[in-house]
C-alpha cells in the first residue's frame, strides 16, 4: 500500500527571514537559525554552522523545529535531518521545509530514510528546469510513500543507524590514521628544516 506523503504529514515552508528581522536599536528576542549549510548528507544538523537570528517579535511554533520533525532542503540533494531533542526550537528558513507526520502509520525516522534515497531527489527535482534545481512542495506533497509494517520500518531504522553509526567510526579511523602518519613523517624528518 502507498499513500501520499500529504496523507500521512503536513509540510511547513520555513520562515522569510526578512518579514520578522528585528531592526537595530528595536527589542529583539534571538534564535538560532538553521540554513542551507547546516543541513547535512547522512542526516545530520551541523550546530557549528547555525547563525544567531533576531526577530522583532516570537516565531510561531510551526516555523521552529521540534523533536522528531524532518527538516529538508527545498533544493537538490535534499538531505532530510530528523530533528532530535538536541535540535529543538531553531528557527527554519524558506530555502527549508519542516515536515510534521500525522499519520500513525508512518514513523518519523522511516519517512526521513525513505526521502533521503537518491531516487527520491532525481524523481522530484526531473520536472524543474532552474539551474539551482529546486523542489516544489507539491512535490513533495504527492510523493508516494509506501506504508510498511511498523515492525519493518523499526528493523529499517536499525539497519539504518548501524550503518551510519559504522561510517561515523570510519571516518574517526581515517583522521586517527592521518594524524599519526603526520607524528611519524614529522618525528622521521626531526630538525631537518630549512
Amino acid at each position: 500500500m502507498e499513500k501520499k506523503l500529504s496523507d500521512v504529514a503536513i509540510l511547513q515552508s520555513g520562515l522569510v527571514l526578512s518579514r520578522k528581522e528585528a531592526r537595530i536599536g528595536d527589542d529583539a528576542i534571538e534564535y538560532k537559525r538553521l540554513n542551507l549549510r547546516s543541513v547535512e548528507a547522512g542526516g545530520k544538523i551541523n550546530l557549528s554552522t547555525l547563525e544567531a537570528y533576531f526577530s522583532k517579535s516570537e516565531i510561531p511554533s510551526a516555523q521552529l523545529t521540534k523533536k522528531n520533525d524532518i527538516v529538508i532542503r527545498l533544493l537538490d540533494p535534499l538531505y532530510p535531518v530528523l530533528i532530535g531533542k538536541s535540535e529543538e526550537g531553531l528557527v527554519v528558513p524558506s530555502q527549508l521545509a519542516i515536515i510534521r507526520v500525522t499519520n500513525n502509520m508512518v514513523l518519523p525516522a522511516f519517512l526521513c530514510i525513505f526521502l533521503s534515497r537518491p531516487a527520491i531527489s532525481e524523481k522530484l527535482t526531473a520536472e524543474d528546469t532552474h539551474a539551482f534545481r529546486t523542489i516544489s512542495v507539491g512535490a513533495i506533497l504527492n510523493t508516494k510513500i509506501p506504508i510498511l509494517p511498523l515492525d519493518t520500518q523499526n528493523k529499517l531504522i536499525e539497519v539504518y543507524n548501524v550503518n551510519n553509526r559504522r561510517i561515523q567510526l570510519y571516518h574517526e579511523l581515517i583522521e586517527q590514521e592521518q594524524l599519526y602518519t603526520d607524528l611519524v613523517i614529522e618525528k622521521m624528518i626531526g630538525g631537518h628544516h630549512e
